[in-house]
């Protein structure tokens, strides 16, 4: 694709429009939750979130390194070793992920509330599609197939609070909590089917601490910037009750 300004513009509209459409949608869906939950659920919501939060910062980076260098590979014409950095950052992440989903789950029997329990778990399982559909969307658009991404999220972004609306009424927590979960099923099915990224478990040790000496420090300027603005967050939901 050639870089122009226009192309440039021309792009960047489509994902403006996905977060209009998002912001748009948001309005409604938030009075309708307000409705159906009470405070206590506002604040498992909140609690539970800080999770996924914390657990999308927690990582070693080689996936943002390896968005940066697929692209570069791919303008030299290294097909192959762009292939290959595409697959070992995808792999060593899955790893990470699964892990992660590990801790979240086994951190869940340390409530003793159900509803906690129950949300926690859900959580993970939304964690795990959030990043599955993160590496299709993330190669899609290393290899500029900006219309494919941009379609995706707006899969998502309408979806998930189209769910939250048709089921709330009789799932009251839960909708809010697997609408998530279904809005990223149904992205990931469409990149699988849409944007095929070849993708075979590979992994490289001595690549993968290439990709984990460079990934350390965005994840550290990640961690500091939304950690410092989420401290308040953090804070309140270790100290004070949900309902509050």
């Amino acid at each position: 694709m050639n870089i122009s300004i226009r192309s440039i513009v021309k792009q960047s509209a489509k994902f403006n429009v996905v977060g209009i459409v998002s912001f748009l949608i948001q309005v409604p869906t938030q009075l309708i939750i307000g409705r159906f939950l009470s405070p206590q659920e506002y604040g498992i919501i909140s609690f539970v979130a800080l999770w996924s939060l914390y657990g999308g910062l927690l990582n070693p980076g080689m996936l943002s390194v390896a968005a940066r260098e697929v692209p570069y590979l791919l303008g030299k014409n290294e097909k192959e070793k762009a292939k290959s950095i595409q697959d070992i950052s995808i792999s060593s992440d899955i790893i990470w992920t699964v892990l992660l989903f590990l801790i979240i789950l086994v951190a869940s029997f340390y409530y003793p509330d159900r509803i906690i329990r129950i949300a926690l778990f859900i959580t993970g399982i939304n964690f795990v599609f959030g990043r599955l559909a993160g590496y299709w969307s993330t190669f899609n658009f290393a290899k500029q197939n900006f219309t494919l991404v941009a379609i995706g999220r707006l899969i998502s972004t309408i979806a998930t609070p189209i769910f939250i609306i048709i089921a709330i009424y009789w799932l009251k927590i839960y909708a809010v909590l697997l609408a998530p979960v279904f809005g990223g099923l149904l992205m990931f099915l469409y990149y699988l089917r849409k944007g095929p990224i070849d993708y075979h478990f590979q992994l490289d040790w001595i690549e993968i601490k290439k990709l984990a000496k460079v990934g350390i420090v965005f994840s550290l300027g990640g961690l500091i910037f939304y950690g410092h603005r989420m401290v308040d967050r953090t804070i309140i939901a270790a100290y004070l009750p949900l309902t509050e």
